[in-house]
C-alpha cells in the first residue's frame, strides 16, 4: 500500500516532465524532450547540478572518514552499552 502511494506521484511527475511548458499557462500535454534538453544544456542548471554533485561527494567522504573509526571501535568493544 505504501509503495503504491509513493509510486503514483513519482509516475505522474515523470509523465508531466515530458509535457510542454508555456509561461502563463499550465503544462500542455504534448510529448517533448525540451524540458530535459534545457535542464542538461542550460549553463544555469549545469552549475546547479555540478554544485549538488560536489556537495554530495564531500558529504559522502566526510561520513566515511568519521563513520569508519566509530564503526571499528564499536565492533571491537565488548560492552555495546557504552555507545548507546
Amino acid at each position: 500500500m505504501i509503495v503504491i502511494l509513493f509510486l503514483i506521484p513519482v509516475i505522474l511527475m515523470l509523465a508531466v516532465s515530458f509535457y510542454r511548458f508555456e509561461p502563463g499557462r499550465f503544462y500542455i500535454p504534448e510529448f517533448t524532450f525540451e524540458n530535459y534538453t534545457r535542464f542538461l544544456l542550460d549553463p544555469f542548471y549545469t552549475v546547479i547540478i555540478f554544485n549538488t554533485l560536489k556537495m554530495a561527494a564531500i558529504v559522502t567522504f566526510l561520513c566515511l572518514i568519521l563513520g569508519y573509526p566509530v564503526a571499528y571501535l564499536m565492533s571491537q568493544t565488548t560492552k555495546i552499552r557504552v555507545f548507546l
